[in-house]
């Protein structure tokens, strides 16, 4: 037991241990507990996006294109996990060199147009306000508030915030021009220096931080959920921050082995509560507003109007339910797809312009006033004629290319919104050959997973309610302190070879429902390396202790109880050796003092050898009857026998056995002289009587160094004495104490006594005569005993003369019933002297 306890208490510090943590993994590979969501969609950046469209990063156009394209695809949201935090520069397009160069044809005059300037942030900004759907992330460095390490700002970050909360108090738009000049009045701002690069970084965040505290929320009720929180966040530049419908943190918590397995769904950030990126595209889906989510449990955020509870861990992130088969996930689509679209749209508009340089009705008119054969004409002629047929194939080309690319836009609309209409799409990368592309963490299902799947899994867990439930560490405790047990009380029952073939089949077992079952059906995460660490040690602690003690056990055992209790007995002891003692220790048990009445006199009628060969025979069938319940007899007393029941080996119905024995004896003693006197007519008639009581007795080994015995000793042991003897003074064969009572009164029957004070004690005890079981007590005897216990009552309460009558009553059906007699005689008593102050119903048993 101490090495369960071992194994339960450094669980609970290394809680989820390196094991723990794979054999989730293993869990999720094997039984995933969610389905795919039938709404998210991935568009994905992968290698083959990186070398048709370009190394990365891409013209944000780019990106503006693909979310056009998304869009009217019918995507529900556009979900971005590609994080914008810096401004990128103007570009520089040079027109002419067109997508058109697919199809093997470039206009030689195509290529004099002058060059382009391109604002790809100001067009990325645009797409995402018109899509009207986009969340837009940022990234924040997350702290817990238990934890060692928290966040300790820097001076840049204390500027930044002063500069937030100085264009925060503007009113209207503040340019970069006003705001340097407020906070720098005596400074150009044309001089390219220090400070100014740290206000224009300063007034770039603040912006930004001001557009995103519209998706903060402040929850109706304290939260009591464990809380997470971030310092100074990198949000997107302020043109996207501004033209977002939503936002989120895409931070994630990573476990010890630098995994990820769990999502923190909110956060916190100066007296606001922000959302992780895929709980806040979940809130959107499911029409969840801010005053809707509820943080008031310490376990669990509630979205109210829905009705959805999602369990948090101790740490108070979401366990996240993966699917392992990402990579093959047929709602992935290339972002070539949409890209090919903006790209041959982009190649239709430059085609047209390059149509609309050629005059081809002017070009027509003329050719057609020239004959077809032109080698008649002069040189300069022939060159002109020849430049003007060559402008006609050139429009000629362009519209062709143009009706080629009309329908592959079409075709692949109706891909794109067969796969995205009505979806919540994440975008991101899967890419593995550019670095700056690289967006992979290790997860259960694979140790490069994808950004971006991490947040659909998250998402997926979100909108299937396919929740995992941590159990609590208390919890995983108990289990494997109470498996550890289990598996040491088994150990130390049976033999080695029985409770190893157990375990064999225990420990698999064991998996397979914490796996099957209560993971993948219950959605419950119980530990399993712990408890099974806990039962094996448990086995092979115990086994090995065995091998060294079993046989010495054995042997003491043996021969110090072999005269004492039924073989039976013996062999219970023997195989608990481990958990018993010789030494002395308080114990409730059930005593048990038997003695033939008169037996002083038929013994001097006997004679010696008479008497040993009657007492013999006599005690050789009591030993029988005693051992058929399980008796411990500690000594023969010439003719009476004291036993007990619940010691050494405890038996829980101890006074049930004692009586049973007791009422079994009485008959096994019939039967004996029956059986006696058919052989021996000279056998004499004996009678028993047995006095029971239960209660707590000392039982150990008692005696000298030189010799000493395992007995009973207390006060229960000397009442089940009195008892016995006191059988003669109330004319019974069976008596037994109300403490024994009361655990047999719903079997057996008796007749109440009263009260006695027997020699020794101050206390009244209550004695009872035993009769039988229920059952087979004749009808008449039971209603006799409510009689007799009727008038026992009058007699404690004092009314002597309602006992008197129905004592006497009791005479007349049974005249030679001595228990009534010695009530009127006490009754006679009391009534011819004052009644003593003192008197509290009991009768004095003055003999022992």
């Amino acid at each position: 037991m101490t090495a369960t306890v071992i194994i339960a208490v450094i669980a609970q510090f290394l809680r989820p241990n390196y094991l723990e943590l794979r054999f989730l993994d293993l869990r999720h590979r094997l039984f995933p507990v969610q389905q795919r969501n039938p709404n998210i969609a991935t568009v994905v950046i992968d290698d083959n996006a990186l070398e048709q469209i370009g190394r990365w990063p891409w013209p944000r156009s780019r990106l503006a294109e693909v979310i056009t394209v998304c869009a009217e695809a019918g995507a529900s949201q556009i979900v971005l996990d590609v994080l914008i935090p810096e401004e990128q520069l103007p570009e520089v397009k040079m027109p002419g060199v067109t997508d058109l160069s697919q199809y093997g044809f470039i206009p030689d005059f195509a290529r004099q147009s002058e060059p382009q300037i391109i604002n790809n942030d100001q067009i990325l900004a645009q797409a995402i306000a018109q899509a009207a759907n986009c969340t837009v992330p940022f990234y924040a460095q997350l702290y817990h508030q238990d934890s060692d390490q928290q966040y300790q700002p820097d001076p840049c970050d204390q500027f930044a915030c002063q500069i937030r909360d100085l264009i925060a108090q503007q009113e209207g738009p503040v340019t970069f021009y006003d705001l340097y000049y407020q906070v720098y009045p005596d400074s150009d701002i044309l001089d390219d220096n220090q400070q100014r690069k740290q206000l224009l970084l300063a007034y770039m965040w603040g912006r930004s931080t001001i557009a995103l505290e519209k998706f903060g929320f402040l929850p109706e009720h304290a939260p009591q959920i464990p809380i997470y929180y971030f310092g100074k966040p990198t949000p997107p530049v302020p043109l996207f921050a501004e033209s977002a419908a939503n936002t989120g943190f895409a931070s994630v918590e990573e476990d010890s082995d630098s995994a990820v397995r769990r999502v923190p769904l909110v956060a916190q950030y100066e007296g606001r509560f922000y959302k992780q990126l895929v709980f806040a595209a979940a809130c959107r889906a499911l029409g969840v507003n801010d005053y809707d989510i509820d943080l008031s449990q310490p376990d669990q955020i509630i979205l109210t109007n829905r009705g959805i509870r999602i369990p948090l861990d101790e740490t108070g992130c979401m366990t996240v339910a993966w699917l392992a088969d990402w990579a093959d996930d047929p709602c992935n689509i290339p972002i070539t797809f949409p890209a090919s679209v903006a790209q041959m749209r982009r190649a239709i508009t430059e085609n047209n312009n390059n149509l609309a340089r050629i005059d081809v009705d002017n070009i027509q008119f003329q050719l057609s006033t020239i004959p077809q054969d032109i080698s008649s004409l002069d040189p300069a002629t022939q060159t002109a004629v020849q430049q003007m047929r060559n402008q006609l194939e050139d429009a000629q080309a362009l519209r062709q290319a143009n009706d080629q690319l009309a329908v592959e836009i079409e075709n692949t609309q109706q891909y794109l919104h067969d796969r995205l209409n009505g979806k919540i799409v994440l975008l991101g990368s899967v890419a593995t050959g550019e670095a700056g592309a690289r967006d992979f963490v290790p997860t259960p299902i694979s140790r490069l997973t994808p950004g971006v799947m991490v947040h659909r899994n998250a998402l997926n867990t979100i909108l299937q309610q396919a929740f995992i439930y941590r159990a609590p560490a208390s919890l995983d405790f108990i289990i494997t302190l109470t498996l550890g047990f289990l598996m040491t009380l088994v150990t130390a029952m049976w033999r080695p070879l029985f409770s190893g073939l157990l375990l064999i089949v225990f420990a698999p077992i064991a998996i397979i429902v914490n796996f099957i079952i209560v993971f993948g059906m219950l959605h419950y995460w119980y530990a399993i390396v712990s408890p099974v660490a806990a039962v094996l040690a448990s086995f092979a602690a115990v086994t090995f202790y065995r091998q060294i003690t079993e046989g010495r056990d054995r042997r003491r055992i043996t021969a110090r109880f072999k005269q004492y209790v039924s073989p039976s007995v013996v062999d219970k002891i023997v195989s608990s050796a481990k958990g018993f003692t010789f030494a002395g220790e308080l114990r409730e048990i059930t005593c048990y003092f038997s003695d033939l009445a008169g037996f002083t006199t038929t013994s001097e009628h006997l004679g010696p050898e008479k008497t040993v060969s009657v007492l013999n025979i006599y005690l050789d069938r009591m030993t029988e009857v005693l051992d058929q319940y399980d008796a411990t007899i500690n000594k023969f007393e010439g003719d009476g026998v004291f036993a007990f029941f619940g010691a050494p080996v405890h038996l829980p119905d101890h006074p049930r056995r004692a009586c049973l024995a007791a009422l079994a004896a009485q008959q096994a003693l019939t039967q004996l002289v029956t059986e006696q006197q058919a052989i021996n007519p000279d056998f004499p008639s004996l009678k028993m009587r047995i006095g029971i009581s239960s209660g707590p007795v000392v039982v150990g080994d008692c005696g000298s160094h030189r010799k000493f015995d395992y007995t009973a000793i207390g006060d229960t042991v000397n009442l089940s004495a009195r008892l016995e003897s006191g059988n003669k003074y109330f004319g019974s064969k069976l008596m037994i104490s109300d403490a024994t009572y009361q655990h047999v009164a719903d079997e057996l029957a008796v007749r109440p006594l009263g009260k006695v004070r027997v020699v020794g004690k101050k206390i009244g005890i209550g004695i009872n005569e035993l009769l039988g079981r229920h059952g087979s007590v004749p009808q008449d005897l039971i209603e006799y005993s409510q009689k007799f216990a009727q008038a026992v009552k009058h007699f404690q309460n004092q009314q002597f003369d309602q006992a008197k009558k129905i004592f006497q009553d009791c005479l007349k059906q049974r005249p030679d019933d001595i228990a009534a007699i010695l009530y009127l005689s006490t009754i006679e008593q009391l009534l011819a002297n004052p009644i003593p102050p003192e008197f509290d119903g009991c009768l004095e048993l003055t003999g022992k």
